[in-house]
């Protein structure tokens, strides 16, 4: 079951959009998601490699995608971004909410709204990844219902946590089962068992 979608506050609007406005959006990404030790590899690449990335970039562009802002008054203050990464799986990637707003609940607005919207679009389930010391995040995941799926680590991030939310109940309990915290029943059961 999806959690309902969480209220902004007033002032606050939120709206999808094909493209979140670049200065801003770079701006607040820039100085509030890189923060975090993220190696922003471009800066380390030649021009022959910047090249080559933006070529293999070319090929995402027919994947669902998705991008949320939020807006105080004029100013973009929070704003996700996701895509398709399988026929399926939809991965919310990237979100911020600057300093001066947090604690307001618009992240909580933005990841309900992902699921909603990942549903919809009949997406199986929706998962993400964050550093694994970004606790606000990932406790507002975890009260929503997103899973502990992983850990892991990259050379762009560090040690990562990844968080499920399946979208379908069987999923669900199917991902519930396999991380051994409930037992299956029913025709997951049948199917664990072999009998399927």
């Amino acid at each position: 079951m999806l959690p309902p979608l969480h209220p902004l506050p007033a002032g606050y609007a939120a709206r999808a959009v094909d493209r979140l406005p670049d200065p801003a959006f770079q701006d607040i990404v820039a100085a509030h998601l890189f923060g975090d030790g993220m190696v922003r590899w471009n800066e380390l690449r030649d021009e022959a490699q910047r090249a080559q990335a933006s070529a293999r970039e070319a090929h995402f562009a027919q994947v669902a995608k998705q991008r949320l802002g939020i807006w105080h008054g004029e100013a973009l203050v929070a704003a996700s971004v996701g895509w398709q990464d399988g026929p399926d799986r939809f991965h919310m990637g990237a979100s911020v909410v600057v300093p001066a707003h947090r604690r307001l609940g618009l992240y909580t607005h933005l990841a309900t709204w992902m699921l909603h919207w990942a549903r919809q679009e009949g997406f199986a389930e929706i998962w993400s990844n964050h550093v694994s010391t970004n606790s606000p995040v990932i406790i507002a995941k975890l009260k929503l219902g997103f899973i502990l799926t992983g850990f892991d680590v990259t050379t762009t991030h560090g040690t990562r946590v990844s968080l499920t939310f399946p979208l379908e109940p069987i999923r669900r309990e199917a991902l519930l089962a396999r991380s051994g915290l409930v037992r299956p029943t029913g025709e997951l059961a049948r199917f664990f068992a072999g009998d399927a």
